[in-house]
Parts: structure tokens; sequence; C-alpha cells
């Protein structure tokens, strides 16, 4: 019997403190999660203002994707 597990998750975008642009600003972070034949994409604007807030905050959104397909 094949188990339905999480395979491929991935997290991308930019946390600053430098780099954001007017189309990619700083705490815009992509989250994809592949479980099975199913994936979920979100885009996440997260206004937090330092780069380890943002970090955490990706984290957290991801496991909460994750913890949504199990």
């Amino acid at each position: 019997q094949r188990q339905m597990c999480i395979r491929d998750r991935s997290v991308t975008g930019i946390a600053g403190p430098n780099g954001g642009t007017k189309n990619k600003p700083i705490g815009l972070v992509y989250i994809g999660v592949k479980r099975s034949n199913k994936i979920v994409i979100t885009k996440n604007i997260f206004k937090q203002k330092t780069r380890n807030s943002i970090q955490k905050a990706s984290v957290k959104r991801a496991l909460d994707i994750v913890s949504s397909l199990i």
C-alpha cells in the first residue's frame, strides 16, 4: 500500500533587508507543497519589518499548509 506523504515543498521570496522592487517587494514569499497529485502554491505578502520575522512567518505559513494536507 502506497502512503500519501508530503514529498516536495519549496519556499522562495525576498526577506530583505535589501533586494525588494515595486513588483517584488520585501516580504513577498511563494510557498509550494506537493502531496500525491495535489499541488498547493501560495503567494504571501508578509508585512513584518525584519528579515528574521519574515523568515519565521514564512516557516509558520509553510507548516500550516503542510498540516492542512495531512
